[in-house]
């Protein structure tokens, strides 16, 4: 059984929404880097996990295949069961990208945001004035 249901590419508010769902409920703990990168690696919590999903959430798995986007430009969506002290699923893009992380109303879901029009290109951390 897989752990991977899906991801789906969205718009919500103007900002693009990336939401993956489980085949079991988990709990969002918390994830780095912050708000920008070429990749997110998110810790998760599995909650109420079926004897059916028990293997499953030790595994490591990922899903290449999905509907491509490029306001979210993703690589790979992986979910490592196997590192300590929990679960974690990352999401690796293609370049840098501004990100914000919630999680789902369901329990089943976790949702990424790409804010605005720009959705695609990271703004630069570090702003140079001239003289």
């Amino acid at each position: 059984r897989n752990v991977l249901e899906d991801v789906q590419i969205g718009e919500v508010d103007g900002s693009v929404a990336i939401d993956v769902s489980f085949s079991f409920p988990i709990r969002y703990v918390k994830h780095f880097p912050i708000d920008r990168g070429d990749e997110i690696r998110i810790e998760l919590d599995p909650i109420a996990v079926s004897k059916v999903d028990q293997e499953a959430i030790f595994g490591r798995e990922s899903l290449t295949s999905f509907a491509y986007d490029d306001r979210a430009p993703i690589e790979r969506v992986i979910y490592e069961g196997d590192v300590e002290p929990r679960p974690f699923l990352t999401i690796e893009f293609e370049h840098p990208v501004v990100f914000r992380v919630e999680q789902g109303e369901d329990f089943r879901s976790l949702r990424v945001i790409i804010p605005g029009p720009s959705a695609g290109a990271a703004e630069p951390s570090v702003k140079q004035g001239g003289d």
